[in-house]
């Protein structure tokens, strides 16, 4: 389409400085705009700051010596295995230090808007370029480009998958199914709540082209193993949602506020959001020729914006009936919902696209003073200044207690990796016996009996808004022994109680 036939701005003021500018430029240059302010403030927000407890287990699964090593590692955890499978190959050549473990999900977010912008049935370039800046400046999506965790990276598998399932629902073919299985089948070995948007856009699929779709079911290998790896990892994740482990909140009325600020990004985007879009969907309401498309929309977008509401609302009803939500479980679905962001914005004409103009600029805003917010609670849920400080005092055994529910349920061998890795990777000495509690048991007795030796410290690690944490029936006191020197590193209910043997002189 040339430049000429593109929609314009239309119906602006006589001499107003957009009017007949195509609708396509001025979002190409809001994308442009996103993806600058975007890539600054994920690029520096909390840089520096220290491994939190989640992003040490990616430390530990990368310093793996071979690829079985980590793969064993998974099986004997809860998390799908594609992401630490790419970090440990990233460690191998770039190193375990905290910038080189952090770098995947820097890259994994600058390429997630750019994929955006990859050519797809019933979507216009205006369309992409929205798209592209509105997952730009998704503020969780700033926040976890620089954690080295999976979600950028499953950001991206699921920005491609949405754009295969539209090629697919335009015209089934064995080339196009296998594609869109392929990327599916990456998206839930990086994190296994992408099932159920694989699920629901299949099921969609299967509706919109019955016979058609049936026809491509060989497609359906390129998922084998996949299907393998979680039949065969199954047993090991039933183990961590009965009630004697499971660890997250019971889903009510606050946790689904939580996941409406982390959908729209920030409390601020929530409010503007909230009356931006009604006043939008007053306009197309009250003011048909503000929202009039040039041409009959295509139902392919539409479709995948459906699958992806429905997949949402899935989850957060399994969510109801089982304790498994946590806000950035939402990743998977975010591309979708963007998506059906960028459709309605780019509908709008005249006047009236001051509306979706006036959202972009509020998520311009707050994308661009993140990097002045204070660190995320999380980052204080951290070993690795502890661990500096003992290593400093010359500890050489430690006795480790990651006190949390799951725990009951841990392997000994990978604990005792994780409480020493910040020794290991420093090259450091260290032997560390990890305590895995017993219903009813006094933690400050137990790590005591395991700090048995000389050059013997203690690292505590606890969480008192997480249920089944017995910290909260036994409050740490070992300070209060003689001989042992103590400082607590956490704060705000975080505990990160760090103790060392003194030795006589």
């Amino acid at each position: 389409m040339s430049v000429q036939a593109l929609p314009t701005i239309e119906g602006a003021h006589a001499g107003g400085r957009f009017a007949g500018w195509p609708a396509q430029r001025l979002w190409m240059i809001a994308a442009l705009a996103a993806m600058a302010v975007g890539g600054y403030a994920r690029s520096v927000y909390q840089a520096g700051s220290p491994l939190w407890l989640d992003e040490t287990y990616t430390g530990f699964f990368a310093m793996n010596a071979d690829l079985g090593g980590v793969l064993r590692d998974v099986l004997s955890d809860v998390n799908a295995p594609l992401y630490h499978v790419v970090s440990f190959a990233f460690a191998k050549v770039f190193g375990l230090s905290d910038a080189a473990l952090r770098a995947p999900s820097l890259i994994f977010g600058f390429l997630a808007p750019l994929l955006c912008l990859v050519p797809a049935p019933g979507l216009d370039r205006a369309v992409r370029f929205a798209w592209s800046a509105l997952v730009a400046l998704w503020l969780p999506a700033l926040q976890y480009s620089l954690e080295a965790r999976c979600y950028t990276m499953l950001l991206c598998l699921c920005v491609a998958q949405t754009t295969a399932f539209l090629w697919l629902i335009d015209r089934p073919t064995l080339r196009r199914g296998a594609m869109w299985t392929a990327l599916a089948s990456a998206a839930v070995l990086t994190h296994y709540f992408a099932v159920i948007l694989v699920a629901v856009q299949g099921a969609v699929y299967l509706a919109r082209h019955r016979g058609q779709a049936l026809r491509t079911w060989p497609a359906l290998l390129a998922a084998v193993p996949g299907l393998a790896w979680v039949a065969f990892h199954f047993s090991r994740l039933a183990m961590f949602t009965d009630g004697g482990v499971a660890w997250h909140p019971q889903v009510g009325w606050i946790e689904i506020a939580r996941a409406a600020v982390f959908v729209f990004g920030s409390p601020w985007l929530v409010l503007a959001g909230g009356l931006i879009l009604i006043a939008m969907l007053a306009a197309a309401l009250f003011v048909p020729d503000a929202t009039r498309p040039a041409a009959p929309a295509p139902r392919g977008p539409g479709l995948a914006v459906a699958a992806s509401a429905l997949a949402l609302a899935a989850f957060m009803a399994l969510a109801a009936w089982r304790q498994i939500f946590f806000p950035r479980y939402l990743f998977p679905y975010m591309p979708g919902l963007l998506l059906g962001l960028a459709l309605a914005a780019t509908r709008f004409r005249g006047r009236l696209a001051a509306l979706p103009a006036a959202l972009f600029a509020v998520a311009l805003v707050e994308a661009a003073e993140l990097p002045q917010r204070p660190w995320m609670k999380a980052r204080a849920y951290s070993i690795e200044t502890a661990s500096s400080d003992l290593m400093a005092a010359g500890s050489g055994h430690l006795a480790f207690f990651f006190d949390h529910p799951t725990t009951r349920k841990a392997d000994a061998e990978p604990l005792a990796r994780l409480g020493g890795f910040f020794f290991r990777r420093a090259g450091a000495p260290v032997e560390v016996s990890p305590l895995i509690p017993k219903a009813g048991q006094d933690p400050n007795a137990a790590l005591l009996a395991l700090a048995d030796r000389p050059r013997s410290a203690i690292l505590w690690m606890y969480d008192l808004s997480v249920p089944l944490t017995q910290a909260i029936a036994h409050p740490p006191r070992i300070a209060q022994t003689p001989g042992w020197t103590c400082r607590d590193y956490g704060g705000s209910g975080l505990g990160l109680l760090a103790c060392r043997r003194e030795e006589p002189r």
